[in-house]
């Protein structure tokens, strides 16, 4: 049995010409449209048969069935992925789609293709359902065109603001995080920058310590509708006090500030997952 992987390719990554290349046991293959790279293909021959898809019957009233889907190595190819779209980009290629790959399993002879129940699945994000969406009063759109002459005080606030929600949108985020932060520096920083300083700005801020208060104690959809993020929010923050909290933010925002190899544990730009509860509280 092989297992292949397909991921998309974002930028203009164009090849004089393509070849399957083998390396570190998988069989890598290039597609193309015009010469411009649109899709990395990564084979890997899967011999354990626990890792073989599975789908068996749910007596669960509304589930027909359990799918098991464990694809081998997925791990192990993420991190050459991310390797290698570093060093490409040097030559065009902007990113690799590699969170959300097509899987294909690929049989060898008609005992494994008479196994097979699912020969290939993609997880990808699905867009919000505008139907879903509480429409906004038109009121509300009416003050904010009333309020733009007269806002310019809070525009670098808001376009803070703006560029935080493309990011959570994007999934970047420490990004996200980053411009939140900058939400707050600007609003209640006075101007200083030092851990020390601000600190003391942001606890002494009454605003900010109400939203803060909120934030912990009453946490929004984007953290309880989530299994993982609900527990991790119980776990890290929702024993917290304001200031405990304050004191996070800006020991976070210090932490993403800076990189270096030396320490244990430092950040990767494209570990974003691990930032996404601090990015939704901050949010919040």
């Amino acid at each position: 049995m092989k297992c292949k992987y397909r991921f998309k390719t974002f930028g203009l990554l164009r090849l004089k010409e393509i070849h399957p290349i083998r390396s570190s046991g998988y069989l890598w293959e290039f597609e193309e449209t015009k010469g411009v790279i649109t899709h990395i293909c990564v084979t890997v021959r899967v011999t354990q048969r626990e890792y073989w898809p599975e789908i068996t019957p749910n007596p669960t009233p509304g589930v027909s069935f359990d799918i098991r889907l464990i694809p081998p190595h997925t791990m192990f190819i993420q991190v050459e992925l991310r390797t290698l779209q570093g060093l490409l980009s040097l030559f065009g290629l902007r990113s690799i789609d590699i969170s959300n790959p097509e899987i294909e399993w690929i049989a060898e002879n008609d005992d494994e293709q008479n196994y097979l129940k699912v020969n290939s699945y993609r997880s990808t994000l699905a867009e919000v359902s505008p139907e879903s969406i509480s429409p906004l009063d038109f009121d509300v759109l009416a003050r904010a065109v009333f309020a733009s002459p007269k806002a310019y005080e809070i525009d670098i606030h808001l376009s803070f603001f703006r560029r935080a929600l493309i990011d959570m949108h994007e999934q970047q985020f420490i990004e996200a995080i980053y411009d939140l932060y900058f939400v707050l520096e600007t609003a209640y920083g006075g101007g200083k920058f030092k851990k020390a300083d601000i600190l003391e700005k942001f606890k002494a801020a009454a605003e900010l310590r109400q939203a803060t208060e909120q934030a912990l104690r009453s946490p929004s959809i984007s953290v309880t509708c989530e299994g993982n993020v609900r527990r991790v929010f119980q776990d890290k923050f929702s024993h917290l006090t304001v200031d405990e909290y304050l004191e996070h933010i800006v020991d976070l925002r210090g932490f993403l500030h800076h990189h270096t190899q030396r320490r244990k544990g430092i950040w990767h730009p494209e570990n974003q997952g691990e930032y996404k509860i601090d990015a939704i509280i901050l949010l919040a």
